[in-house]
């Protein structure tokens, strides 16, 4: 078993800004699995957001807020392989 927690910012000068992240409940899991459980929250500019939320040890769920504004703009479900690509 294992788990993972995790907080800081990533600069991206291709983009011209950085974002904050910030685990709000540990990612866990088994053996070399992906996680089957945790919450990640990414902050970038103007307020945008992503929260990633792990539905299994096969797909997260995304929900973006794009202007900032606390309304959740799109939800979108894919898998691990799909958001490592």
């Amino acid at each position: 078993a294992y788990t993972l927690t995790a907080s800081g910012r990533i600069d991206i000068p291709s983009q011209g800004g950085s974002v904050n992240y910030t685990t709000r409940a540990p990612f866990a899991g088994f053996g070399d699995a992906d996680p089957d459980s945790g919450e990640l929250f990414i902050r970038g500019a103007d307020g945008a957001s992503i929260t990633l939320s792990v539905l299994s040890n096969t797909q997260v769920q995304l929900e973006m807020d794009y202007d900032g504004n606390g309304t959740i703009d799109e939800t979108v479900i894919v898998t691990w392989v799909e958001l490592d690509a």
